[in-house]
């Protein structure tokens, strides 16, 4: 599976403190709102899991079955695939 690090180019990285904006013009724009539109909401439910979150009571404590984490894994795996991520 390709790197999520590659949609956005390598124009910022985790833990390193410059931007490079040599790097902005690769960025697959066309297909970027595509991904955009898998990726956001896999991670704004995923962040509900993370225990420093805050998280509505609605959802308080309810995990996600193996099933539907599979089913978030593939989802993005077809995103990075369309986006042209290798």
């Amino acid at each position: 599976m390709g790197n999520l690090t590659e949609l956005l180019k390598r124009v910022t990285q985790r833990y390193q403190p410059n931007v490079a904006m040599t790097n902005l013009a690769a960025i697959k724009v066309g297909r970027l709102q595509q991904a955009i539109d898998v990726i956001y909401p896999i991670w704004d439910k995923a962040n509900r899991y993370v225990t420093a979150h805050s998280q509505p009571l609605g959802t308080l404590s309810i995990r996600p079955t193996v099933h539907e984490l599979r089913e978030d894994w593939v989802a993005l795996q077809h995103a990075l695939t369309d986006y042209g991520v290798s």
